[in-house]
This record gives C-alpha cells, sequence and structure tokens, in this order.
C-alpha cells in the first residue's frame, strides 16, 4: 500500500484498488492526465464510470474533498452522544442493511456501507450519513458476508487502526479484514451457531440462505433482555422458523427489493412478513430497500401484506438516519 500526490490529489493505492482523494472538479487534475496503477494506466481524465468499465479495475473512487458523507457529523454526533437508559437499546439505521446498535455499554455497528455507486448496475441511491474516518464510539463490527456493502473497506481499515473495536464475520469477511490489515487479535470468525460475547452482548450467528455470497451468516444479537435478529441478506428459507422457537425476537431487521427479472437478491414484501412471522418477531423493519437503485423497493408494502394477512407484527420504517429504541419487557 502506498501514497501518492499529484497535484491536488491524494492517491492511496492498493494492489486491487485506487482511490482519489481531494478533487471537487476533473478539470483540477488534468495536470495528471496519465497514471500507473500495477500494470495498467489509468487515465483520470476519463469519466469515473467509463474508468471503471474499460481498465476493469475493482474500485475507484472520488470524493470531494476527501470527505465521504453528506451529512457533516450531524448523526455521527447524535449516535455517540446519545444517553441510553439501562433497560433500552437504540438502533439508527446508517442506509442498506446497515444498522448502529447501542445499549448503555456498547455500541455495535451491523454491516455498515459508506461507500459509492459500484457499477452502473449497481447506483447508490441514498446519502452516505457517516464519515468514516470520525467514528470513535465503537467496540464491534459485524459483517454478514464479504460483498462490499456488507464488508465495508475504509470502515474496516479505520476501526481496525484507529480504535480498540473488534471485528466478527464469516470466515471470508474475517479474511478481509485481515487483508486489509485489521489486528489478527481483535478479529473473530464465526461459524453457524457460535455464541460470543462482546461486553454486554451475546451475538449468535446463525445460517442464511445466499446464493450470491461465497459465506454468508445470519446474526442474533442479545444484550439487556432485548433481542434483534438481522438477516444479511439471506433469502427466506425454514431455518427461521427454527429460530423463532428458539428465541424470543423482539426486532427483526430483513432484508427488502425488488428483484430484477431472472435473478433474486433480496426478499420480496410477502418474504419479509413470512420471514417475520415465523421469527415471531415483535416488530419488523425492512432494511436494504432504499441503497441500490436497480432493487428499490416501497417498504410500506410491508405494511400492506401484514395487514392483510393480519399479522400480529409491528411494521416500522426507518427512513436514512432514523433510530428505533426497543424497551425491555417480560418475556414469561
Amino acid at each position: 500500500m502506498r501514497h501518492r500526490a499529484v497535484t491536488n490529489v491524494v492517491i492511496h493505492e492498493t494492489r486491487s484498488m485506487i482511490h482519489l482523494y481531494g478533487c471537487g472538479d476533473s478539470a483540477d487534475i488534468k495536470g495528471a492526465s496519465a497514471f500507473h496503477v500495477t500494470t495498467r494506466v489509468l487515465d483520470i481524465n476519463l469519466p469515473l464510470i467509463e474508468t471503471r468499465q474499460k481498465y476493469g479495475f475493482r474500485e475507484v473512487t472520488l470524493f470531494p474533498g476527501g470527505k465521504m458523507s453528506q451529512w457533516s457529523d450531524y448523526l455521527l454526533s447524535e449516535v455517540e452522544s446519545y444517553e441510553v437508559s439501562a433497560d433500552s437499546m437504540v438502533l439508527w439505521y446508517i442506509g442498506g442493511a446497515g444498522f448502529v446498535v447501542r445499549t448503555s455499554r456498547s455500541t455495535v455497528y451491523i454491516d455498515p456501507y459508506f461507500g459509492p455507486s459500484i457499477s452502473p448496475d449497481w447506483v447508490r441511491m441514498i446519502a452516505v450519513p457517516i464519515e468514516p474516518s470520525a467514528i470513535r464510539r465503537v467496540d464491534l463490527v459485524v459483517s454478514t458476508h464479504e460483498h462490499e456493502d456488507h464488508c465495508d473497506r475504509m470502515v474496516v481499515e479505520h476501526v481496525g487502526r484507529s480504535t480498540q473495536a473488534m471485528f466478527m464475520g464469516p470466515e471470508t469477511s474475517v479474511t478481509k479484514a485481515r487483508e486489509w490489515g485489521f489486528p489478527s487479535s481483535r478479529l473473530v470468525e464465526m461459524k453457524p451457531h457460535m455464541t460470543k460475547r462482546v461486553r454486554d452482548f451475546a451475538i449468535t450467528a446463525l445460517p442464511a440462505l445466499d446464493s450470491h455470497a461465497e459465506k454468508a451468516l445470519t446474526f442474533m444479537l442479545e444484550a439487556g433482555g432485548i433481542t434483534v435478529f438481522h438477516s444479511g441478506d439471506s433469502a427466506y428459507f425454514n431455518g427461521f422458523r427454527e429460530f423463532g422457537e428458539k428465541w424470543r425476537v423482539d426486532v427483526a431487521l430483513l432484508n427488502l427489493g425488488r428483484n430484477p427479472p431472472g435473478d433474486t437478491y433480496y426478499l420480496t414484501p410477502c418474504d419479509v412478513v413470512r420471514s417475520a412471522m415465523d421469527l415471531g418477531a415483535r416488530t419488523v423493519i425492512p432494511m436494504h430497500w432504499d441503497l441500490w437503485k436497480r432493487v428499490c423497493e416501497d417498504p410500506r408494502l410491508v405494511k400492506v401484506i401484514a395487514d392483510e394477512w393480519q399479522a400480529k407484527i409491528q411494521v416500522v420504517v426507518l427512513r436514512l438516519g432514523d433510530k428505533f429504541e426497543v424497551q425491555r419487557f417480560s418475556k414469561t
């Protein structure tokens, strides 16, 4: 890994990726019309999307001022300063499958993604609400699988370098984190039905059905008598019923999307309701419906289906940056 400066552009280069920071207008970098990256030439006068296609890089990014977030520090300040009561858990929706989950003692990031559009097929539709390099209050980052919108390199590198937080995920996610320099002593590789304690959280990895991932998990998070399930990108499968028989789920965070013809990436509104019913969840929060243009879906359809099916489930739709507070209740 190395850093080089060309005119007013800082170039962060690794074996498989190059990031360009600090330029708001392509005219600012005309003095650097050609740049060698490994054995290829990156012409940074080309439009960004064309550069991706022409040279086949895994990822190329360009952000004005070197910052990711369009929200300044508004959301992060709220997340890190909010006083969580001892009998509650607070969840902030940070877009895609991403949540920040806090108790009075701990802060967990699940599947945070603060990166850009990936390709013409995967165009980001929402703002980046948090600047990754500004995160300070974090005890654990959980990755459900290795896809970049669930295993964000910028988050992993910053957390590994600047905090004492742990990183948890399946083998494929942990391998990526290790390659990106995350300290091995703070990596936790999870397999189905393993449980690890991190501060006041008991976190159990459970099976997932995700045909697009090499290895994927779902997760059950328990703290202070409150239980939250996170589906990652898992499709519906009968295991959800088994999970619901073992845990009493307070909140189910379930992926939702409008699948393109010939492929299945996410749960449909009917799948979300069926999954929440099998899990026995008191509340379901659809996620991932907002991130990618190709698969955007209207989360209000989940409530329509739940009402039609007379499902005894509270459907909560969170917009980017919204929070949801869960109170502990008697489970007798």
